[in-house]
């Protein structure tokens, strides 16, 4: 199960929203300030166009960079026009005058000199145009039946699913019609032909008179006359509905027919099924990569110029009256390039033109799949807010919540921002801090020039009382939150929904505490839940126990699971983990070091005192706080030890360890003299500098920054260390490389250790033991 905060998954929300409309011919467009979103039966997304432009400029040049200019920089009104954004660190967007850091990127357009069909609504366009009339553009049905029809789609009382039927028994009423009943016009079925063409069956010997039939016959009598073998082909010939054809047909429906084919007649028109202007996203979606003077550009960027080259194409040939061949060539062309922007690997397309670049990844290709936005970067094991457990049922929650535990609520902070309304209750999350549920773990300002601050460390009284309206706080998941759960593996939509959330305190209470009247409630409720639970005669309790079979096949078929007794702990299993040895992988996905301890039977803290041997201690583990001191003679950086935790830790260290762990940290490279031991648990650091002081703040923060991660204890390798029961005795289970140096341990049976690592394995015990350990 996944859930992570509703505010990670914002980008590629608004991204997919903002992709999910067609541009109309009247671009550049115009868009609310503030999105409405309104969602419908097909679930698009409708804009209001009536404020402020949505896009920049129109791209109508297909080089990308200007050779001649020293530089090389982006050729105007081009694909990487900085009006739409920058990908260049140095640079600035043109638009906004922002940084690639703070520019969000702004769209750009092409207009089409032909409409296209929209691959995303190409079922929808062949719904419509089998419901219509192919010549006057109205609902193919009696007048009597249209009101019929239309008075059960306004019903206030319609629910989906109902809808759905009506449009269903619409489209089927339809298709059984061969003439228009309001121009007499032959109709018959429309069919998709290969990838993205449409044609209509209307000349079918049942449907059509003769005398329509010669007349659609004798407009092939040109082409018959230069090619005498297509007079056996004409009989197969069939109206082919391009989408020019379609454009000007939906265009033609009214918008009383729109409500009757299930359409918004305001905001859903069928003609924005179809592309007359492509939008060009923003640039820092599709950067460019600069190597040895040149540049790797992205299959978007790449495709958007060889669409403005073609469109540029299509516009000569109707401006210089080229053959009717060479300009529907280039249509198709046009039409091929349009979709793959969609999506790559369009369904049914057999081969690509010749001088045509092979895109591989379209913007279907960027979402979904291992490597896509979703799975990739949204439900990935190591990703920000999010987090990451095994469900299970809660008869106390409603169905649209989901409980957090308090520790994972501390992790998944939400930001909001400090108005009048919540100034106070933000506050009480700033004093709480980020080790107290519900607090907050950052301050951030709207002046760009101010660092966040981060509470675990500083005066929190004083942030408190300096928080202002405009600040935003980083602030500790809490009741009513939403959250995107996600139940793995993900097969249909249902898997990833909004809950609500509830957070919930994992604790035990002393037995001490209790009463005998709340042991009796205690009871009571367990027996009446008991009660609840017992299956009933004739439950289907074989399918019941499949199930419950299944689900952890299921879950031990993915990549990793629990490894068994030990929390927190996973494994590489199954097809991943053949692999890895199939391949003699050198870096596998979890190294697990086995590491038996030379007394098997000694109590935990013994244990401990091994684990604190092993595994890599920093200093950020054991400090208290870590902060710059200013004063008129002499700057410094303070650590005050937190000698609590070493103890609870069982770590063999002290203040002057530490003071020599820093010494000889190699980053660093601080003399012994400029760090000062003040007993009995603080530490100063000062910083060698010569002549020009101007630089000193910069480098304090610095090696503030730089000090956490100083390894302290342990073996830098090692990430963790787990004490594991067994039935013989403890054992230490360490994830990470470095088994020679564990085995080297004090407190280690070196001779009784081993690694899943089969490369380390022979590497230090030789090919025979890697063999055996496989």
């Amino acid at each position: 199960m996944k859930i992570f905060n509703l505010t990670t998954f914002t980008f590629v929300l608004l991204f997919l929203l903002q992709w999910n409309f067609t541009y109309g011919k009247h671009l550049p467009l115009q868009v609310d300030k503030e999105y409405n979103l309104e969602f419908g039966l097909d679930e698009k997304l409708y804009l209001s166009y009536d404020k402020a432009k949505l896009s920049v400029l129109e791209v109508n040049q297909r080089d990308l960079y200007d050779t001649i200019t020293p530089g090389r920089p982006p050729v105007k009104y081009g694909a990487l026009d900085r009006r739409m954004g920058t990908s260049d660190k140095t640079a600035r967007c043109e638009t906004c005058g922002e940084t690639l850091q703070d520019c969000v990127g702004h769209y750009g357009f092409v207009r089409l000199a032909v409409p296209v069909f929209h691959i995303g609504y190409f079922k929808q366009t062949l719904v419509v145009l089998q419901n219509i009339c192919k010549t006057c553009g109205k609902v193919l049905l009696e007048e009597k039946e249209r009101r019929k029809y239309l008075a059960r789609l306004n019903n206030p009382g319609l629910d989906d699913i109902k809808k759905r039927a009506i449009l269903k028994a619409l489209n089927t009423a339809c298709k059984k019609v061969s003439r228009c009943p309001h121009c007499k016009s032959v109709n018959g079925v429309v069919k998709k032909v290969g990838a993205l063409k449409i044609i209509h069956e209307r000349y079918k010997p049942k449907k059509a008179n003769d005398v329509e039939n010669n007349a659609f016959k004798e407009t092939f009598n040109n082409a018959v006359e230069l090619d005498p073998s297509l007079k056996f082909q004409i009989g197969k010939a069939q109206e082919d509905l391009n989408p020019l054809i379609v454009y000007n047909l939906f265009c033609k429906i009214t918008s009383e027919d729109c409500e009757i084919l299930g359409l918004d007649p305001v905001k859903g028109r069928p003609e924005n099924f179809l592309w007359t202007s492509i939008p060009v996203p923003p640039i820092c979606i599709r950067p460019s990569v600069a190597q040895n003077g040149a540049s790797n550009e992205d299959d978007i960027t790449v495709l958007i110029s060889d669409i403005v080259f073609i469109n540029t194409r299509i516009l000569h040939s109707i401006q210089s009256g080229e053959t009717i061949s060479k300009f529907m060539e280039h249509w198709e062309w046009l039409q091929l390039l349009c979709s793959q922007l969609v999506n790559a690997d369009l369904p049914g397309v057999q081969s690509i033109p010749i001088n045509m670049v092979k895109i591989k990844r379209g913007f279907c290709q960027r979402l979904k799949g291992k490597q896509g936005r979703f799975r990739g970067n949204l439900s990935g094991k190591r990703v920000d807010f999010s987090a990451r457990t095994v469900i299970s049922p809660d008869p106390n929650l409603q169905i649209e919540e989901v409980a957090v535990p308090e520790l994972v609520a501390k992790v998944l902070t939400y930001p909001e921002r400090v108005f009048e309304h919540n100034i106070e209750q933000l506050r009480k999350c700033v004093l709480n801090g980020p080790d107290k549920w519900p607090g907050a773990v950052y301050i951030r300002s709207d002046k760009k020039d101010e660092k966040p601050k981060y509470l675990k460390y500083g005066n929190r009284q004083q942030y408190a009382n300096n928080l202002k309206i405009g600040d935003i706080v980083d602030r500790h998941l809490r009741d009513g939150d939403v959250v995107l759960f996600n139940r793995q593996p993900s097969l249909h939509r249902m898997s990833v929904m909004a809950h609500f959330v509830i957070a919930t305190q994992i604790a035990l209470d002393n037995c001490n505490k209790i009463t005998k009247k709340q042991l009796k409630h205690f009871f009571s409720v367990c027996f009446n839940k008991y009660r609840k639970s017992i299956i009933e005669p004739g439950t289907a309790v074989g399918a019941i126990g499949g199930q419950s079979l299944g689900e952890p096949g299921t879950q031990m078929t993915l990549k990793t699971f629990h490894f068994a007794g030990v929390a927190s702990m996973n494994i590489t299993l199954g097809v991943p983990r053949i692999k890895e040895i199939i391949n003699a992988s050198k870096n596998i996905s979890t190294p697990i070091i086995s590491a038996d301890l030379l007394n098997k039977t000694s109590d935990v803290k013994s244990a401990r005192i091994v684990k604190g041997r092993i595994e890599k201690t920093v200093i950020e583990d054991i400090a208290e706080y870590i902060e710059v001191v200013i004063k008129p003679n002499e700057c410094y950086v303070l650590i005050k030890i937190d000698l609590e935790a070493i103890e609870k830790l069982t770590l063999e260290v002290d203040i002057f360890s530490i003071a020599k762990s820093i010494v000889l940290a190699p980053k660093l490279k601080i003399p012994e003299n400029y760090v000062r031991i003040h007993k009995p648990d603080k530490i100063a650091v000062n910083i060698p500098m010569k002549g020009d002081t101007s630089e000193l703040f910069y480098a304090l923060e610095a090696l503030k920054r730089a000090l956490p991660k100083v390894i302290i204890k342990g073996i830098p390798s090692i990430n963790r260390a787990v004490i594991n029961e067994e039935k013989d005795g403890l054992k230490l289970l360490v994830e990470g490389y470095g088994l020679r140096e564990v085995m080297a341990i004090d407190g280690v049976n070196g001779l009784e250790s081993s690694t899943n690592h089969i490369i380390e394995m022979q590497q230090v015990l030789g090919i025979e033991a890697a063999r055996v350990k496989r």
